[in-house]
């Protein structure tokens, strides 16, 4: 049986085996009678039917960003930072969506033959993570960017090329591969992060990495909006023929770029926060690792982070189309001949 409270949770993983085998889902959903029923629509509404929706929405929006920063031209360092942050958001869907099928399978006791679901959930689980951390980087990458335009002299300004920034985005994920082959050495693939001082690692980094991602965004956060106050603040200039339209046209754009920048940080921080209770209990309570093994409150923690991952990467495209003008002309123009075509 699962255990009812998280107290519980502390006694030996071997007798939740005995009493649960995770290749004993395939074919019956018996281990569904051990939720309350609340739980039961809890997760049929939003694990079930909201979150497989959310995946196939960011895979269409994941590929409409990434055709239109890549006709808007990638000279420009947040133009490519924006095409590699659509890539990773496409690659979340594709995967999560992955996971959510699975889920959806074994819900309904459905068999994977040779396959067991736990399988499955890992190899959709550590494409997930890759494409997961891919995100954040690149996000982190963007807001430390654009921090850096707000704040510092044009002539450093210019050594963050987009060439540095996408050498930073590539080693880091190139340390998230790395760190999944040692994974994959150290332990079974089917209890890979699961177990042993791997999986104890695994959860310190994720609680360390992810803290350090939220306090760079939301250190970004106060200095693009204070930024942005500045310049609402700034005096007021009359236009006048010449460079003076050049030069306000300009600041308009900047504030603009501040404006999606801050929101595409907003959506970010709220939709990954859930990340660092979730590792922090699966660090201090072992037994949660096991992803069927669990109680009401943590499947509760599961299915929401689930979907706040969902909403982070189906939202982006809204903040582009609204606050990019040539975003939006791109998108009309696309749409438009698609139209003409039909």
């Amino acid at each position: 049986m699962i255990p009812n409270n998280f107290s519980s949770l502390s006694g030996s993983k071997n007798d939740y085996m005995t009493n649960l085998s995770f290749t004993s889902l395939c074919g019956n959903n018996s281990n569904n009678d051990n939720l309350s029923d609340e739980m039961r629509y809890f997760i049929l509404v939003f694990r079930i039917c909201f979150c497989p929706l959310l995946s196939v929405w960011s895979v269409i929006t994941g590929i409409v960003n990434i055709i239109v920063f890549h006709q808007m031209g990638l000279r420009d360092g947040l133009n490519q930072n924006f095409l590699i942050l659509s890539v990773a958001d496409a690659l979340q869907g594709v995967f999560s969506l992955g996971k959510h099928i699975c889920y959806v399978l074994n819900w309904f006791g459905l068999c994977f033959g040779s396959i067991s679901f736990r399988t499955l959930l890992t190899v959709f689980g550590v494409a997930n993570n890759f494409a997961l951390n891919l995100s954040n980087t690149t996000t982190t990458i963007i807001a430390v960017v654009r921090c850096c335009c707000v704040t510092m002299p044009f002539a450093l300004q210019q050594t963050l090329t987009a060439r540095r920034q996408l050498a930073a985005i590539l080693i880091s994920s190139g340390v998230s591969i790395a760190t999944l082959i040692y994974a994959l050495i150290v332990n079974k693939f089917e209890n890979l992060f699961k177990k042993g001082e791997v999986s104890v690692v695994w959860d310190v980094v994720t609680v360390a990495q992810s803290s350090a991602y939220l306090i760079i965004i939301f250190s970004s956060m106060i200095i693009l909006i204070r930024a942005v106050i500045k310049s609402s603040r700034g005096p007021q200039r009359e236009v006048t023929p010449g460079p003076s339209i050049t030069s306000d046209t300009r600041s308009v754009r900047d504030t603009r770029i501040v404006v999606r920048v801050f929101l595409v940080l907003a959506i970010f921080a709220v939709c990954n926060v859930l990340i660092i209770p979730i590792a922090t209990l699966r660090l201090f309570i072992p037994e949660l690792r096991y992803a069927i093994l669990t109680n009401d409150k943590f499947l509760y923690l599961t299915t929401l982070r689930a979907t706040f991952l969902g909403i982070n990467t189906s939202l982006n495209i809204f903040v582009y189309y609204f606050n990019d003008l040539r975003f939006k002309k791109v998108v009309n123009k696309l749409f438009h001949k698609h139209e003409q075509r039909v």
